[in-house]
């Protein structure tokens, strides 16, 4: 049904996902309904992919997620896995939000993100990820020169199902030697996350959600939650 699903929508997904309205009927009292408001930005390759154990792929004929067996009683779990979440931020910093101005010393200097990946291995017991960035630093002389910067970011979401993070602190690199940059790189990355980083999960219509708990994995984030009807 799936792989069915995804060839009828194909044409249409890749030519606009504004206004995208999905409702698959899960039972007779349940329809789960998936609505895109805006035009998302486009995936740098500018295709329709899929995510099945971790392996990013364009053919949708045959292949299966499996995902790894998660002991809980709630109504649904998701699993968002870190290479999608990287994708996501990857996109931000190659269309550019992630690049800004600043002054140091009196001199100006061009931020330009050049690479972007978040992962959450190793940060199961916090509840947090890291993202990491390359950034090419540009100097009013004409001097360039490329940074890397590993932030800590707290994984939260709201009651619609949507994820997202806020900046939390950055693991500073004592060999750093443009860390003079670093609280104004700091505020610039900030309000972006803030602003334009978030990842809106399917949700069946007309429900609200309880007992949501997030968990890491090594290579994914697990969200897990029930629905409630209030008007059901």
């Amino acid at each position: 049904f799936c792989d069915s699903l995804v060839e009828i929508l194909d044409a249409q997904i890749r030519h606009s996902l504004a206004r995208l309205n999905l409702l698959l009927p899960v039972n007779e009292a349940i329809t789960v309904s998936y609505l895109l408001s805006n035009q998302p930005l486009l995936l740098p390759s500018g295709g329709i992919r899929t995510y099945h154990l971790g392996v990013t792929s364009v053919n949708h004929v045959g292949a299966k997620f499996t995902p790894t067996t998660i002991e809980s009683d709630h109504h649904a779990i998701y699993h968002i896995h870190e290479d999608l979440m990287s994708e996501i931020v990857h996109t931000i910093c190659r269309q550019g939000f992630m690049d800004g101005n600043f002054t140091s010393n009196e001199k100006n200097v061009h931020a330009a993100c050049q690479k972007a990946s978040i992962t959450v291995k190793n940060m199961e017991a916090t509840n947090t990820a890291n993202i990491l960035l390359t950034l090419l630093l540009r100097f009013r002389d004409g001097d360039e020169t490329l940074v890397t910067k590993n932030y800590t970011v707290t994984v939260l979401y709201n009651s619609r199902l949507r994820l997202f993070f806020r900046l939390k602190s950055e693991i500073v690199n004592p060999s750093d030697s443009y860390a003079r940059f670093s609280d104004q790189i700091f505020t610039l990355l900030s309000e972006v996350i803030r602003s334009r980083i978030s990842l809106p999960l399917p949700i069946p219509t007309g429900a609200e959600t309880d007992r949501s708990m997030i968990k890491l994995q090594p290579d994914r984030i697990i969200f897990a939650t029930d629905f409630v009807f209030p008007n059901g």
